[in-house]
């Protein structure tokens, strides 16, 4: 979906459908092109990228078109795996109490700070999961 506030430039567009679907590689009959105003742009039932080219004209990409939902979820849960056993490993370390008595604080301090990024970035891949529908 490309969305334009100029009627001309919006025209002009239009006779160029598609010489825009080849470049974009995209299916010409799903491409649309229309005014910022009177669309709603990437709502139409699924989630969508906005780009913002240039004052008075976007461009939406609908995610379904550009990712495969189902290896995505598989490739992040192989990393949610990988990240929980990190977490893991960091948690044990913090709670020690042999690691708390012998290491800098420097060194606890960062370990602190690793753990709470890690927990961060499960939180974050875990929103993507859900975000695919899974």
């Amino acid at each position: 979906m490309i969305q334009v506030s100029d009627p001309a430039f919006r025209a002009e567009l239009e006779k160029e459908r598609d010489v825009l679907a080849l470049l974009g590689r995209i299916d010409g009959s799903k491409l649309t092109v229309g005014d910022i105003e009177g669309m709603e742009g990437g709502k139409e039932g699924g989630s969508a990228v906005r780009l913002i080219v240039e004052d008075g004209l976007e461009c939406y990409l609908p995610l379904a078109d550009l990712v495969d939902a189902k290896k995505e979820k598989e490739r992040l849960g192989k990393q949610a795996v990988k990240l929980q056993g990190e977490i893991e490993g960091l948690e044990k370390r913090v709670s020690g109490t042999a690691f708390l008595s012998k290491a800098p604080p420097e060194l606890v301090e960062s370990t602190k700070k690793a753990l709470a990024e890690k927990k961060e970035q499960l939180r974050t891949i875990l929103g993507s999961i859900e975000g695919l529908g899974g």
